[in-house]
C-alpha cells in the first residue's frame, strides 16, 4: 500500500497493482481502502483525545485524496516511520500532520525550512544570558551564554511530534545531521552543546516510542524547487499528494466554505449555484489557449470563496452597508483578482503574445 503510494504516475500505480494481484491473487480496491469507514477507524486507531476531529478540525473535507493521505500517514505513524509528504500546494499536508498530532495529544513543534538554514535552526544553540545577577560573586561565576533547546530535541525530549516543512529548501549538508534521527534508533548526538563541566560527556538524545518525524515538500521543478537527496529519501516513507482535481471534489470544498445564504442549491436554480459557476468559469479558463499555464491550486479557490464571503451583501448584517457588493459582483471581482488580473504576467503573457499575434 505505501509502495504504490509513493509513486507520482498514475500508470505505476496500475502496475504495482497488476504484481499484487499476480503475486497475492487478490486484487486491491483503491475506493474500498480508502473509504470513509476506514478513514475513521485509523483515526480511531490513533486518537487519544476524543471530538478532536470534529472541533478543532471541522473545516477539513474529506475528499478521496485527503481520505487516501489520512490513510497512509495514519498507517507509517503506527509503525512508527519518518514520513516525507510530496505534493503540491494546498492539497493538505500540513493539515495531515497537525491533524494525527492532536488525536494523538501530543506537542507538534515545526520549523519552516529554507536555503540559508543551519544547523542550530533545529537543534537549538548557545544563546546569551539576559537576566544576570548583580552581586560581585555571581558575576564572577556567571556563564555569559546558556544551551537552549531547538525544536527537535524538544520533541525528543518530550515525545512529541517534530515537522520540517518544505524541506527540499534546505540545503543537503545542514539536513545530513538528521540521518541518526530517522534511523530506527532515533539517536541525536549534541556535539555542538558541549560537555557539562561535572561529567565532561557529550549529551546523547534517544527518543522515546512515541517520537514522530514528519517532512513536507513540493516535487522538483515547481517554481526551482529541487528534489531530496537519494539518501536523504530513502530513510523516510515517501507518500505522493495528488492535487484533487475531481469536479465533485472541488465542489464540496467550495460549499463547505461558501457561505451558507449565497450557495444556491442546482435543483432550485437554473444556473446551478456559484459553487458551479466557479467551477465553470475553472475548467473554461484551463481549457483556452491563454489559461493552460494557469497553475490553479486550492487555495486559490478558498481565496475565490473567500472574498465573496466577505464582500457579498448578506441580507443578515446591516452595518457598513455601502462596503458590500451582490453576489454577482462579488463573484466577478473574486475571479478577477484571483485569476483574471494574473494573465497578463509571467509565462501566461507569452502565451498571450503569441496567440495575438
Amino acid at each position: 500500500m505505501l509502495l504504490a503510494g509513493r509513486v507520482r504516475k498514475q500508470e505505476e500505480v496500475d502496475v504495482i497493482l497488476k504484481v499484487l494481484k499476480k503475486c497475492f491473487k487478490k486484487e486491491v480496491v483503491p475506493q474500498a481502502l480508502f473509504s470513509a469507514e476506514n478513514v475513521q477507524k485509523q483515526l480511531e486507531r490513533l486518537s487519544v483525545k476524543t471530538g478532536v476531529k470534529d472541533e478543532n478540525f471541522s473545516h477539513i473535507v474529506w475528499t478521496q485524496a485527503m481520505r487516501r493521505l489520512a490513510v497512509l500517514v495514519g498507517r507509517a505513524l503506527e509503525f512508527g516511520e519518518p514520513i516525507l509528504l510530496v505534493g503540491d500546494t494546498g492539497c493538505g499536508k500540513t493539515t495531515v500532520c497537525q491533524l494525527f498530532a492532536a488525536l494523538s495529544n501530543q506537542a507538534l513543534y515545526s520549523v519552516n525550512c529554507h536555503q540559508h538554514m543551519e544547523t542550530s535552526d533545529f537543534l537549538g544553540g548557545l544563546r546569551p544570558i539576559r537576566h544576570k545577577s548583580k552581586s560581585k560573586e555571581d558575576l564572577e561565576n556567571t556563564k555569559l551564554f546558556e544551551w537552549h533547546d531547538g525544536p527537535l530535541v524538544l520533541a525528543m525530549r518530550e515525545d512529541g511530534f517534530f515537522l520540517m516543512d518544505e524541506i527540499s529548501l534546505a540545503d543537503d549538508s545542514v539536513l545530513e545531521r538528521l540521518n541518526s534521527v530517522l534511523e530506527v534508533e532515533k539517536t541525536l548526538v549534541l556535539a555542538e552543546k558541549g560537555s557539562e563541566e561535572h561529567d565532561g560527556d557529550v549529551e546523547f538524545l534517544t527518543a522515546g516510542t512515541k517520537f514522530r518525524i514528519l517532512a513536507t515538500m513540493n516535487p522538483g521543478g515547481d517554481f526551482g524547487k529541487k528534489e531530496l537527496s537519494p539518501a536523504l529519501r530513502n530513510r523516510f516513507t515517501e507518500i505522493w499528494c495528488p492535487q484533487s482535481n475531481d469536479r465533485q471534489d472541488i465542489l464540496d470544498i467550495i460549499k463547505h466554505n461558501l457561505n451558507v445564504r449565497l450557495c444556491v442549491d442546482s435543483s432550485d436554480s437554473s444556473d446551478g449555484g456559484i459553487a458551479e459557476l466557479i467551477m465553470d468559469f475553472i475548467e473554461w479558463l484551463i481549457n483556452q489557449e491563454f489559461g493552460r499555464r494557469c497553475i490553479l491550486s486550492i487555495r486559490d479557490i478558498l481565496s475565490w470563496v473567500n472574498f465573496i464571503n466577505v464582500t457579498a451583501d448578506d441580507m443578515s448584517v446591516k452595518e457598513d452597508v455601502g462596503t458590500t457588493l451582490n453576489a454577482v459582483m462579488a463573484f466577478i471581482h473574486a475571479a478577477c483578482l484571483v485569476y483574471v488580473d494574473g494573465i497578463g504576467s509571467g509565462e501566461c503573457c507569452l502565451v498571450c503574445i503569441v496567440v495575438s499575434s
